[in-house]
């Protein structure tokens, strides 16, 4: 799961987190990425500019969590109920996704939304 995580926040902003790690259990799945910074985020953020770069951040979270969630559906074969996403000062990230009910193999497709589609994921 981590790494398509990653591989979405990558392809999204040009690269990755340096680090992950998932944690799933008892229908919650945590993943936390570490160093997620560019190094325009790295520079404002040392000029005092973090809750500008936070709320850039929240806001690529609620436009690309569609994608992030379908991932994860399809890593755990569980809907998700819902997402959450934070970001710390010091580059880490957590992405927490609260599973629902189990659906079949058959009943997801993969993640197809293209990058600067309009159209909803």
């Amino acid at each position: 799961m981590s790494r398509d995580i990653v591989k979405v926040h990558a392809r999204l902003y040009g690269r990755g987190p340096t680090r992950a790690k998932t944690i799933w259990r008892d229908g919650i799945v945590c993943c936390v990425l570490e160093d997620v910074f560019t190094t325009a985020e790295r520079v404002l953020v040392g000029g005092g500019h973090f809750e500008e770069v936070r709320s850039q951040r929240i806001a690529f979270a609620e436009q690309v969590g569609p994608l992030l969630r379908r991932a994860v559906e399809m890593s755990t074969r569980h809907y998700v109920d819902a997402f959450l996403s934070q970001i710390s000062k010091d580059g880490v990230i957590s992405e927490v996704f609260v599973l629902g009910d189990h659906v079949g193999a058959t009943e997801l497709a993969p993640p197809s939304v293209a990058v600067g589609d309009r159209s909803s994921p």
